[in-house]
């Protein structure tokens, strides 16, 4: 491989790190195995598990994500933390992403609530659609979260 060839590989490489790293978060990983990994997505279909600028793991939903439940909510703080479960058995803790700047400068609390969980809400509307399993409560606590971010609820 010649200089430019090895040139040309670096640019890419540099430009994939980019984009990864730009891409949109919908939440933080915690615990192990991907702790401090982001939560990105692929469409509504995939979930991309990006650590810096590498792609760690990418779950296609309806095939590599059995179910997932709310495992711990602080309302008040709007953090909302859920456990995706693989079929292999694999528990992946998740904080969903709830900007609370976003939004700031409309007019009505509503709207501004709205705002701050447009995010989670997309993520969390991929997953309930999308997943093979879920029990009533995670429904329950579905429909809240798009009642939140202003969107019609699933259930």
């Amino acid at each position: 491989m010649g200089f430019m060839d090895k040139l040309k590989e670096v640019g890419k490489t540099a430009a994939k790190g980019a984009l990864t790293m730009a891409a949109k978060s919908y939440g933080t990983v915690i615990g192990d195995p991907y702790g401090l990994c982001k939560i990105s997505m692929s469409g509504t279909s995939k979930i991309v598990i990006v650590k810096v600028t590498e792609i760690v793991k990418e779950l296609t939903i309806a095939n590599d994500i059995q179910t997932f439940y709310l495992v711990s909510e602080n309302a008040i703080k709007m953090e909302h933390t859920i456990a995706l479960v693989t079929r292999e058995g694999e528990k992946i803790l998740v904080l969903l992403n709830v900007d609370k700047n976003q939004g700031s400068g409309l007019s009505t609390a509503e709207a501004r609530l709205a705002a701050h969980y447009e995010v989670a809400a997309f993520l969390v509307e991929a997953l309930a659609k999308n997943v093979p399993e879920m029990s009533d409560e995670t429904k329950l606590w579905v429909n809240k979260i798009m009642t939140l971010a202003g969107k019609s609820t699933l259930f």
